[in-house]
């Protein structure tokens, strides 16, 4: 069985990341893990994550306190990859 990491980061685009999670989670090919790298996010993408986090283990969570450029939040990503 292959199984693959996908890096997501997101900040401040809880509507465009709850769309983009779903379409990722609903992939015919189940064996990945999503790791979901919030770039110290005001709008709530947190909470929002941590909902779809709950109902589906294959997503993990990195969260910045304060916010990186996109090159660092992709790196951390690949740091927590499987």
């Amino acid at each position: 069985m292959n199984t693959f990491s996908i890096i997501m980061p997101i900040a401040d685009r809880k509507d465009m990341g709850a769309r983009a999670i779903r379409s990722i989670l609903n992939q015919q090919y189940p064996h990945f893990e999503l790791i979901i790298v919030d770039d110290a996010s005001k709008d709530g993408v947190d909470k929002m994550v941590e909902e779809f986090r709950k109902k589906d283990n294959r997503i993990k969570v990195v969260t910045h306190i304060q916010s990186m450029n996109r090159a660092i939040s992709r790196n951390d990503g690949m740091d927590s990859c499987q």
